[in-house]
């Protein structure tokens, strides 16, 4: 199973963050990063799911050169590849151009299962996931707890509000973003 998952570098949550002079982004020059939390959980699951199943997981990131660091610790933890679209201004771009532009990279590699994380610990979005679904035109399944490989087909848990669990099959390839 070939498994694609995608990462985001985040500012690290810990600091104080400055606003930079026009009013629109913090101080970048001043940050350190981390990787964005649910996106690490994408990551084990992929290498779980890569260790039952057999395969091959690559990480991908849209971002500036500092990403290739967060790449890198991606493939000491398992990923077999990593691949980054190189962009330098990250506070210019949104959602919808992120995913257009992982959509662009992913369709030009070979994938069963793309997963991504619940949503961005900085701007708090659930965003690139669905919409990188949709540009891809693979199924989605969001907030998934819990993913089982069936024939051709995937099984997936994925929680619902008031702590009710939904169980739905998916074919393959598609598209889940974890909540592990």
């Amino acid at each position: 199973m070939n498994i694609i998952v995608c990462m985001k570098q985040i500012p690290n949550p810990d600091l104080q963050f400055q606003v930079a002079a026009d009013g629109k982004d913090v101080k970048r020059d001043t940050l350190t990063y981390k990787v964005n939390g649910p996106d690490e959980y994408a990551l084990e699951e992929a290498v779980r799911l890569k260790e039952k199943h057999g395969g091959r997981v690559v990480a991908i990131t849209a971002g500036p050169k500092r990403t290739e660091q967060m790449l890198r610790e991606a493939m000491a933890k398992g990923a077999d590849a990593a691949a980054r679209i190189a962009f330098d201004d990250p506070a210019a771009v949104d959602a919808f151009q992120v995913a257009r532009m992982l959509a662009a990279a992913i369709a030009k590699k070979p994938y069963d299962l793309v997963l991504t994380g619940v949503q961005s610990d900085d701007y708090v979005h659930s965003s690139t996931g669905p919409l990188l679904a949709g540009f891809l035109n693979v199924p989605h399944a969001s907030v998934v707890s819990k993913v089982e490989v069936q024939d051709g087909g995937l099984k997936v848990w994925r929680e619902l509000e008031g702590e009710d669990e939904e169980v739905v099959s998916l074919a393959r390839p598609a598209l889940l973003t974890i909540q592990l």
